[in-house]
Formats: C-alpha cells, structure tokens, sequence
C-alpha cells in the first residue's frame, strides 16, 4: 500500500457512470477508500487536474479531482470523505460487486 493514503483501499469491479468533467461516461471502480478510488475506462483520459462527479449509487454521488493518469486508470480524490452511512460501502460492494469487462465498458459509453 502506498504511504501517502490516508485509509485502505477495498478492491472492486463496479460499473458507474462518471462526469469526467462534464461528459457522462461510464467506468469501473477498480478500488476505493473513504478519501479516493482508483478507476479503469474505456479510453485514456487527458484531464488531470479536472473535477469529476462519481455516481456511486442512483442516490449517492461523490465529487473529486483526477489526481494521476495511468492510460486507461486515473485516480479520483474525493472533495469530502466518503459517508459511507449513505448507503453502506461494505454493502455496496459485496452485494454489486461484479467482474464487468471493459468491453461492455466502451458498448455502454
């Protein structure tokens, strides 16, 4: 685990869409943390620096920054810690929690 994480980081393989800054795409949710998550998408990302809007549930999103780019993973801060009494993280990704390929990532987008 890197150093610099401030908390722990749970694996997952969760489709979302994503507002990356403005444009809707969809993403999986490679891993996440109260602070931050990693995502994989279909295309490679040029907006360091840019806020993005994750829709975690169809009731609960969480704003951030793209924080690093690495081809098609970039790496999400969130602006708040993650209130994981909305909708239960440990919930969400043992009951959601699903190998999606990317395929259907890039058919979705």
């Amino acid at each position: 685990m890197d150093e610099r994480r401030s908390s722990p980081r749970v694996a997952t393989n969760v489709a979302v869409a994503c507002r990356a800054p403005a444009t809707p795409v969809r993403v999986v949710i490679r891993d996440i943390s109260l602070h931050g998550c990693r995502i994989e998408t279909a295309r490679p990302m040029d907006n360091l620096g840019s806020t993005v809007q994750v829709e975690l549930t169809d009731k609960v999103s969480v704003s951030g920054r793209i924080v690093w780019i690495d081809e098609l993973y970039c790496g999400i801060r969130f602006d708040k810690r993650l209130d994981i009494t909305k909708f239960g993280v440990r919930g969400w990704i043992t009951s959601i929690g699903e190998s999606v390929p990317l395929r259907e990532i890039d058919r979705a987008a």
